[in-house]
């Protein structure tokens, strides 16, 4: 479980190259274990920091994101483990999809509202196998929408009104989002892809918003941002804030990014 000497002089990938590259794990099996690399990690995020004051927990179902945080440091890190390899001839890894986006949108690696990628770490098999990539981004703030919505009352009249504002802020910050990110040559909208309310942050007490999960970004032919969290913030709260949300996005996009007109 030992840290590769290529590591952290390879830490010179710049916005005009792709993601920053971290080194490499040596891993003993394919699965990434972040609490067993923790000192490695450690080094690797930041050099300056004691490694004892670092904490990993895993969110979402599939057990291929952490949380990694140290002790004295506002904002931590958002990592992800994807595979090394193409699924499909012709379909870009995980990873090379971030560094195409990168070169493209130089900006995706300082803009607050994202936590995309903006590093990667490789771990590699015992064999010398190349097994995946880690990929690295802000802990963007708050939690997840859903999450937000069930602590909700929506018998209430305050928790109606306080969902009406953010789904209102949500759509002001797809519509931002598509037209800061559209094609240079085609000007068409660049699309988050898999865009519904556990992909979006809210930090309550500021009302900071956030958009995570961005490696799809930008997938060829997938362009249902706007119908398919109305549809899923119908489902889940009803359909006056799904309406609340399309009408804000529709009076800021762009004529041609506004699929749901």
């Amino acid at each position: 479980m030992s840290l590769s000497v290529q590591s952290m002089n390879s830490q010179s990938s710049t916005a005009g190259t792709g993601l920053r590259r971290l080194g490499w794990l040596n891993v003993p099996l394919q699965r990434f274990n972040p609490q067993s690399h923790l000192v490695e990690l450690a080094r690797m995020l930041d050099p300056s920091a004691n490694p004892r004051g670092f904490s990993v927990r895993a969110i979402g179902l599939n057990n291929c994101v952490w949380i990694v945080s140290c002790a004295g440091r506002e904002e931590g890190w958002l990592v992800k483990q994807v595979q090394a390899h193409r699924r499909f001839s012709g379909v870009p890894t995980d990873l090379e999809s971030a560094d195409a986006l990168v070169r493209k949108f130089p900006g995706l690696l300082t803009d607050k509202r994202l936590a995309f990628p903006h590093s990667v770490l490789h771990s590699r098999a015992p064999n010398g196998e190349h097994v995946s990539d880690i990929l690295v981004a802000r802990q963007a703030p708050g939690v997840q929408l859903g999450r937000f919505l069930a602590e909700l009352d929506l018998n209430k009249v305050e928790d109606q009104q306080r969902l009406d504002r953010v789904c209102s802020s949500v759509g002001e910050l797809l519509a931002d989002f598509h037209s800061k990110y559209e094609d240079p040559c085609t000007g068409e909208a660049t699309y988050h892809t898999d865009f519904h309310p556990s992909n979006v942050l809210y930090e309550p007490k500021t009302g900071a918003l956030s958009i995570v999960d961005l490696t799809g970004m930008g997938s060829s032919g997938i362009t249902d941002d706007v119908e398919k969290f109305a549809r899923l913030m119908s489902s889940l709260a009803g359909e006056r804030f799904a309406q609340t949300f399309r009408l804000r996005y529709i009076a800021l996009a762009k004529p041609n990014h506004s699929e749901c007109r």
